[in-house]
């Protein structure tokens, strides 16, 4: 395939034509849009990507910005609403970035490019654009980008991502919550062909909280004074600081039991993968 040629392109040219900015959220957190927005607005000025806000009733606008709001509804889960959300894309690609992942510093547009070439030129199912430190089994392909070799933990993550549009369909089942999906995704991997990769930390192009700056509802701490120093003002005890705490086997037990369903319909999806009954693709 011939290689993607940027000598000619401005700074605030991507050659991503076929890519949507896939913003997934809920109504339930309505509050951090206009914070995200105006930090998307702020360190990525010139993004000229259709823009999907994934939500179920209300809608949001922000001047400068071409947002479309998907306003699937109220659905029954975080799956149903993801999917739902993306029948509103047009393009083959997304771009996906979830509704806490603030912004926090200028979008390196180079090392976008770069990223976006290789996703197109190695025809990869998606690409990290996050340094994935935990995986440890990969091959490198280019410099600074490295393929994942191999099954194990974490290979399906909601971190930000260059993603086909059919093949991230597959890691999120409609009746799972993000924390399913991406436990019983990253098993899924072992049983698909699909090419993920990653950047190295130094080829970076966002810069924000890998752990997203909510945790179940509340705001993390520690991620307060950087989002007042670059201006967002919120009132933060409305919804409250997350506690990070050792949950006793009770709590994990009642924890467990909330999802006990959803589990078990992911386990009995894997074992049909396992298995062969269930196609990945």
């Amino acid at each position: 395939m011939q290689k993607i040629q940027f000598d000619d392109l401005t700074q605030s040219q991507l050659p991503m034509a076929d890519v949507t900015l896939f913003v997934s959220s809920s109504d339930d957190y309505e509050d951090c849009w206009l914070p995200f927005f105006t930090l998307l607005k702020k360190f990525w000025p010139d993004c000229t990507l259709p823009i999907i806000l994934n939500t179920e009733n209300k809608s949001f606008s922000l001047e400068g910005l071409n947002i479309l709001c998907t306003q699937t509804g109220k659905q029954s889960s975080f799956g149903k609403t993801f999917h739902a959300g993306l029948e509103h894309v047009k393009t083959p690609n997304i771009l996906l970035i979830m509704i806490d992942y603030f912004i926090m510093k200028e979008v390196n547009l180079r090392y976008l490019r770069d990223a976006y070439s290789a996703f197109i030129e190695e025809n990869l199912d998606a690409i990290y654009l996050v340094d994935m430190k935990t995986i440890k089994e990969t091959k490198a392909l280019r410099d600074n980008l490295f393929l994942i070799a191999g099954p194990g933990q974490d290979r399906f993550s909601f971190q930000a991502a260059l993603w086909k549009k059919s093949s991230i369909r597959k890691y999120v089942l409609k009746h799972e919550n993000p924390w399913l999906s991406e436990y019983f995704g990253s098993l899924r991997f072992k049983y698909s062909n699909d090419r993920i990769a990653f950047v190295d930390e130094s080829a970076e192009p966002f810069k924000y909280l890998h752990t997203g700056a909510l945790h179940k509802g509340g705001w993390i701490k520690e991620t307060v004074p950087d989002l007042e120093n670059l201006g967002i003002s919120l009132d933060w005890q409305k919804r409250g600081f997350y506690s990070w705490r050792k949950l006793s086997l009770l709590q994990r037990l009642k924890k467990r039991r909330r999802t006990a369903t959803q589990e078990v319909k992911s386990r009995l999806h894997l074992i049909g993968m396992k298995y062969g009954l269930i196609k990945p693709d």
